[in-house]
């Protein structure tokens, strides 16, 4: 009802303000859903932040999930690129950092784990063979 709704509002609204960033979506857009270059559907902010991943990298696979409670003000990233061969691990997050600078600069924070794609691929498989 109203008053729930007026609730979550109200405590989205105030971990908002505990970030120093003002809420730009309304309650009924909050989503915290991975979105990967397969094509899932996320949130705005996380579609926009994919896109902009995939405009500056060869994106092999990526996840982008707002971890801030639906905000944008916080993100989770993870990115599998052949763009990273040869890279310090440093190098792949400076790089992927510098792709996403301009929105980087709204964020209240950023969580980064990037790979190559051999090695998103055989984590992948380790997975698929502990999941059986």
């Amino acid at each position: 009802g109203i008053n729930a709704e007026y609730g979550v509002r109200e405590e989205l609204s105030m971990f908002c303000a505990a970030a120093k960033m003002a809420c730009r979506r309304p309650v009924s857009a909050v989503r915290s859903i991975a979105v990967s270059a397969a094509g899932e559907h996320g949130s705005v902010g996380e579609q926009h932040l994919l896109g902009v991943l995939e405009q500056g990298l060869a994106v092999h696979h990526a996840t982008v999930r707002d971890i801030s409670g639906g905000c944008g003000s916080m993100y989770e990233v993870y990115v599998a690129s052949d763009d990273f061969k040869g890279m310090m691990l440093v190098k792949q997050h400076k790089m992927v950092k510098s792709i996403l600078a301009q929105d980087i600069a709204d964020m209240h924070g950023l969580t980064l784990k990037t790979a190559t794609v051999e090695k998103h691929d055989k984590a992948a498989a380790t997975q698929k063979a502990t999941a059986k």
